[in-house]
């Protein structure tokens, strides 16, 4: 659900349609979502984006290997049509990438039988 503009101002505040059912994950995504929401819950959609696209970031990194400065500044683009390598927040910690590609792969198995 999308609640607009009514944030302080400052965009869109997203807010669950229901609440969390914490049984389908394991305890350690659990910390994980907590995490997350603790650092993050607080701001709005607008406030994300700045953080996502500050200097030094990977869309940062991206935007400026593609030089997307023009596509952006004559809106060509109102989204970049390249991905962000995920794996260099998690660069050298081999139990991270281990995880990472075991969902990248579950979600691929998956996929195949939803088509």
């Amino acid at each position: 659900m999308r609640i607009p503009d009514t944030y302080q101002g400052k965009g869109y505040r997203i807010e669950p349609n229901k609440a969390l059912d914490k049984s389908v994950f394991s305890p350690k995504e659990v910390a994980i979502i907590q995490e997350v929401i603790s650092h993050y819950g607080d701001k709005s959609t607008n406030e994300i984006v700045e953080l996502l696209h500050s200097e030094h970031s990977l869309w940062d990194r991206v935007y400026q290997e593609k030089k997307l400065e023009e596509h952006f500044k004559y809106a060509e683009y109102n989204t970049s049509p390249f991905e962000i390598d995920l794996t260099e927040l998690i660069k050298g910690n081999e139990e991270k990438l281990s995880r990472y590609y075991a969902m990248e792969e579950f979600i691929a198995f998956t996929e195949t039988f939803s088509e």
